[in-house]
């Protein structure tokens, strides 16, 4: 390799390092707001053969723009869960 080619990709090197160097990481970022969830408890009791209709409240988001997770614990058994997205 020649004494120029040598030269010119040292440059480039430079270049390159200081133009990555110029990029600190101070972007602006709109955080999209926390959503908050109401009409939720944390624990229902129901035996088998109930019906429970459980109607939370999701505001701040989309309904699309969301997951919801929920398990099912029995007495006797393993939980189950789900996983579902918001409408």
């Amino acid at each position: 390799m020649s004494l120029r080619k040598k030269i010119g990709l040292i440059i480039l090197t430079i270049i390159a390092l200081s133009a990555c160097h110029k990029d600190l990481g101070d972007y602006e970022i709109n955080m999209p707001a926390a959503p908050e969830v109401s009409n939720l408890d944390s624990v229902y009791t129901a035996v088998v053969g109930d019906s429970l209709i459980i109607k939370p409240t999701i505001k701040n988001t989309k309904g699309d723009d969301i997951e919801l997770q929920w398990r099912i614990s029995v007495m006797t058994g393993n939980d189950v869960k789900f996983i579902g997205l918001g409408t």
